[in-house]
C-alpha cells in the first residue's frame, strides 16, 4: 500500500480494535501519550498514528501488523440483523459488530488462501418479506430450503450444516449475556456470528434459522 492507504488503514483499524475493546478515546489517549485532541486527530486521518503505533496495539491488545493490514469498512449499522436487538446495550452492541467485521475481513480470507471455501448459494426470497403475513412468510422459506436440499419432511439433523451447505460462515464470538447471534453480508458473503458463552444448544440452533431467515430475506 502506498503511504495514503497505510494511513487510511491504520485510522479505520485503529478505531475498529478499540471499540472492540470497549474503550473511550480519552482512555486510548492516556495510554498512548497524548491529549484526547491529538488522538482523536489521529483516528478521523487528520494525525498519523506512525509513531505511536507499538504503544497502540500494547494498548489494545493486537499484533502491530494488524494497523497495516488492509482498510477496515465496518457495515452500516442497519446491515447487521440481531435476535434480540433490543436488550443490548449500545455499546455491546457497537463491540459486537467490530469483531465480527474484522473476523470476517481478515479470517475468512487467511482460510481461503488454505483451502477452497464453498461460494454462497442462499436463494434471494426478498420478496416473500414484503408479506404480512410472517405465518405463510416462514412457511414459504422452510419449503424452499427444504425442495433445495431434498429434505422433504424429514427432521433438520443440523443448522449448521444447512448454514455451511449454502456457503454461509459462521463463527462464534465472546459476547454479554444478551447477545445471541447476528448475520450480515459483507462484499458479497454472508456471515453468521454466535455468542460463545451461550450453552444452550437448542438456543444456538434457534438462532442460527433466525440468522438464516435475515440473510435470504433482507
Amino acid at each position: 500500500m502506498d503511504a495514503q492507504n497505510v494511513l487510511v488503514a491504520a485510522c479505520t483499524r485503529l478505531v475498529a480494535a478499540r471499540v472492540s475493546r470497549g474503550k473511550s478515546q480519552t482512555w486510548g489517549a492516556a495510554k498512548i501519550g497524548v491529549s484526547a485532541g491529538h488522538y482523536a486527530a489521529i483516528e478521523n486521518g487528520r494525525k498519523t498514528a506512525e509513531f505511536h503505533i507499538e504503544k497502540i496495539a500494547e494498548a489494545y491488545n493486537y499484533p502491530v501488523g494488524h494497523f497495516y493490514l488492509a482498510p477496515l469498512t465496518v457495515p452500516h449499522a442497519k446491515s447487521f440483523s440481531y435476535r434480540r436487538l433490543s436488550s443490548m446495550k449500545a455499546g455491546d452492541r457497537n463491540k459486537v459488530e467490530c469483531i465480527a467485521t474484522m473476523f470476517a475481513a481478515d479470517f475468512r480470507p487467511l482460510v481461503g488462501s488454505y483451502v477452497r471455501l464453498q461460494e454462497p448459494t442462499t436463494p434471494n426470497l426478498s420478496a416473500l418479506a414484503e408479506t404480512e403475513d410472517h405465518m405463510a412468510c416462514g412457511e414459504a422459506v422452510s419449503a424452499t430450503l427444504r425442495g433445495m436440499f431434498g429434505m422433504g419432511n424429514a427432521p433438520l439433523r443440523s443448522a449448521l450444516d444447512l448454514a455451511e451447505s449454502m456457503g454461509i460462515s459462521v463463527f462464534w464470538l465472546d459476547g454479554p449475556h444478551e447477545f445471541d447471534g447476528l448475520s450480515f453480508w459483507i462484499d458479497g458473503l454472508p456471515f453468521i456470528f454466535l455468542n460463545r458463552n451461550q450453552k444452550d444448544g437448542y438456543r444456538h440452533r434457534f438462532t442460527v434459522l433466525h440468522e438464516i431467515a435475515h440473510l435470504l430475506l433482507h
